[in-house]
């Protein structure tokens, strides 16, 4: 799939990562097609970690809610991580409810703007990030 056909997302590779991020507010069946293909390309044709910036859904379906745990479980058998940003306190709940934080890292609020640290990389180049690493505690 070009990058030129993708109309619900846009995608750029930085180092050691793609960044994946959704140019939709709502899920319907047209984003849930896409993304199905998009997961699948960026699954079989990258060897990097995956970043998906979801700002903007309010509201994500069960359905594209276990397509992306699926994507996180495969890509963790890899010895690659999914990095979810800009997730809705809901999303956030149930993922942390069900205990599927441990497939994926959920990256706080405070960084999800910013792109991902250089020393992020050679952490997850190594295999794991340290507890507290995405959610540091504040500086007093």
């Amino acid at each position: 799939m070009a990058r030129s056909k993708l109309r619900y997302f846009r995608f750029r590779e930085v180092a050691n990562a793609i960044e994946l991020v959704c140019l939709f507010n709502e899920v319907d069946e047209k984003i849930e097609v896409e993304a199905s293909s998009v997961f699948a390309m960026l699954y079989f044709q990258t060897r990097n970690h995956i970043r998906i910036d979801l700002f903007g859904v309010k509201y994500l379906p069960l359905s594209f809610l276990t397509k992306l745990m699926t994507l996180a479980k495969d890509l963790k058998e890899k010895k690659r991580v999914l990095i979810l940003a800009g997730l809705s306190p809901s999303v956030n709940h149930f993922i942390r409810r069900f205990s599927l934080q441990n497939i994926v890292f959920l990256q706080s609020d405070e960084r999800t703007r910013k792109r991902i640290p250089p020393t992020m990389h050679s952490l997850l180049a190594k295999g794991g990030i340290p507890s507290g690493y995405l959610n540091p505690p504040k500086a007093t």
